[in-house]
């Protein structure tokens, strides 16, 4: 059994980075898009302008929002 060279495993190993990168920003962004109605549920008010708790949540909420 023969491997591709170190280069083209790079390059492989590199898109497959790539998309998962796509793939979460586009989940935050979502997340970002819904965070009214999540703090509307739990009667809270959404920060102004967002805040460090929000930005933290926000990163949290992505790695499990579909």
């Amino acid at each position: 059994m023969q491997t591709a060279p170190l280069h083209q495993r790079g390059q492989l190993l590199l898109g497959v980075v790539r998309g998962q990168i796509r793939l979460f920003s586009g989940l935050w962004a979502a997340w970002i898009d819904d965070a009214d109605g999540v703090y509307r549920n739990f009667r809270k008010d959404l920060p102004p302008g967002g805040d460090w708790t929000f930005f933290a949540r926000s990163l949290q909420a992505a790695t499990v929002y579909e």
